[in-house]
């Protein structure tokens, strides 16, 4: 830790001008570039304060006289407080491409006289472009369906002209394993990024190639929750093939601004080429299961498979679990001491609330509860609860103070559903709020479960009316008991899957009899 001294030294705290001050480091290096010796200055996540550093103690003491008790220009910072510190901080962690198998990184790969070239041929078919969600888009060779997740085998527009100069470059070069036919631009606004994620293996080949224009920005890379962070200059190329392609998720977080090197960079507006090529032959050979659409596919069966298994033994059984009144939600004592004290004016929502557990537990804070369920939403009446999916959770972006999502998670079927449920806890969870998940486990004390996915029996007073629930049953002892989809999780399971799918900080981790608990806190885009 950096600790305050009275004695002049190389390093100087500028106080109250950290992350939440809205300062670029650009707008600090213009005001202290002109003391002597000035060098540089650092600034750290989640810290209100920069530190300076100067080249001897001297001149930055000199610096001190002169700026201490300083009126600024800047907006949220009027005074400059200058304070002695020890030492400059740890220089933060940045991407090492040798980590990262298959990665190429090439810094001015094309020109600047290029860079205005290919950046015209965008703004001249501008309107041509379809608009998501603060960026524009455009596709050549073959259209990608964002809904579906996949690429279109339809041909359209025949990649332009100015990417072919760029292919051969490629292809001379040796730094693509095959010709791209397909052409994908991108452009960003301040603030625009996209979820971390690997390019759909069933669409494309080994080889995603990237070139950036305009502005820089921060791409995060991550593999079994460890995080590379890549700075995408302007004018650089980044090929991703073999490891990089497959296993590595890549992402570009929702930020108008990004800490590099303990630097804040300003974000402008970012152009993309993205170049594939399009895979023709059926399946995968990838071996990247968690990873890998085809894989996943292949493994659980379609999705529509998957919804049955979840409309049928989790949402019609626990109809009839709910209506037979003799199954009783459990409570985690240390989740309920956590909410009793949230503030007051907490906003809090609870998915697959059930029978509501945890409405009543702090009357300061606002309860919204939604679940799956009809019987649920119907019958519970102390509260006003929606009915709602995990999947498509009607909540807008960043809105809730805390999110629980309890018992929930092990009722889907499949990883894809897993995923992304994942991402929409999040989605609706603030910067800086907090997420509590449980799941059942599959290490258990009364049983021993020989897979992960499984049909747990919990009881009902009657399912007769229910062919395929009624099918489960084998004796007339279990007639009051009704099959109920689990997917079991191993110890860690949980946070390796968050640590893919969401930007997060994990709290604590704990068990409670049944279950793996997690609380974990939203982090910053």
């Amino acid at each position: 830790m950096t600790n305050f001294i009275e004695v002049p030294s190389k390093y100087m705290y500028l106080a109250n001008a950290g992350m939440g001050s809205m300062l670029m480091t650009v707008d600090i290096d213009d005001r202290f570039q002109d003391c002597v010796g000035y060098i540089r200055s650092y600034m750290l996540k989640d810290k209100n304060w920069v530190i300076l550093e100067f080249d001897t103690p001297h001149n930055a003491e000199l610096a001190h006289q002169e700026h201490h008790f300083s009126l600024s220009t800047w907006e949220k910072v009027p005074l400059i407080m200058l304070l002695y510190c020890v030492h400059a901080p740890p220089p933060e962690k940045v991407c090492n491409l040798e980590d990262i198998s298959g990665i190429k990184f090439v810094k001015d790969w094309i020109t600047e006289e290029e860079e205005h070239q290919l950046m015209d041929s965008v703004y001249q078919e501008w309107d041509q472009y379809d608009i998501l969600k603060r960026r524009r888009v455009k596709h050549w060779g073959y259209a990608f369906d964002y809904k579906l997740n996949i690429l279109t085998k339809q041909k359209i527009e025949e990649l332009p002209e100015y990417c072919h100069v760029y292919i051969q470059r490629l292809y001379e070069q040796e730094l693509i394993p095959h010709i791209p036919d397909q052409l994908t631009v991108n452009v960003y606004e301040p603030g625009a990024g996209i979820p971390a994620h690997v390019d759909n293996h069933t669409s494309f080949e080994d080889g995603i190639i990237i070139i950036s224009m305009g502005s820089q920005l921060v791409m995060d890379l991550k593999k079994n929750g460890k995080t590379q962070s890549l700075l995408l200059e302007p004018r650089s190329l980044l090929v991703l093939t073999g490891d990089a392609r497959y296993n590595w998720t890549h992402a570009i977080n929702s930020r108008k601004s990004d800490l590099y090197k303990n630097r804040l960079i300003p974000r402008g507006l970012r152009i993309s080429l993205t170049m594939r090529k399009m895979r023709m032959e059926e399946g995968c050979d990838c071996r990247s299961p968690e990873l890998c659409d085809w894989w996943l596919e292949k493994k659980i069966g379609p999705v529509y498979d998957s919804t049955r298994i979840e409309n049928v033994f989790v949402n019609e059984a626990y109809g009839y679990i709910y209506e037979s009144g003799l199954y009783q939600d459990t409570v985690i004592p240390k989740i309920m001491d956590f909410i009793e004290e949230l503030p007051m004016g907490t906003l809090l929502c609870d998915i697959g609330c059930g029978q509501g557990s945890y409405a009543n537990v702090n009357r300061n804070i606002i309860y919204n509860g939604c679940d799956f369920n009809t019987t649920v939403v119907n019958n519970l009446i102390n509260e006003p609860i929606t009915k709602a999916n995990i999947l498509n959770l009607p909540y807008r972006d960043n809105y809730f103070d805390v999110v629980l999502c309890l018992g929930v998670l092990d009722h889907l079927s499949n990883e894809m559903h897993r995923y992304s449920a994942i991402r929409e806890i999040y989605r609706i969870a603030k910067p800086n709020g907090i997420v509590i998940m449980n799941v059942y486990a599959m290490e258990q004390d009364h049983v021993k479960f020989s897979n992960q996915n499984n049909m747990i029996k919990l009881p009902v007073s009657t399912i007769e009316d229910n062919e395929i629930l009624s099918s489960f049953i084998t004796n007339k002892d279990e007639q009051e008991n009704v099959p109920v989809f689990f997917h079991t999780y191993r110890h860690k399971e949980l946070e390796q899957i968050v640590d893919i799918h969401a930007n997060t900080t994990f709290i604590e981790s704990f068990r409670d009899k049944e279950r793996w608990n997690l609380i974990a806190r939203k982090d910053e885009e």
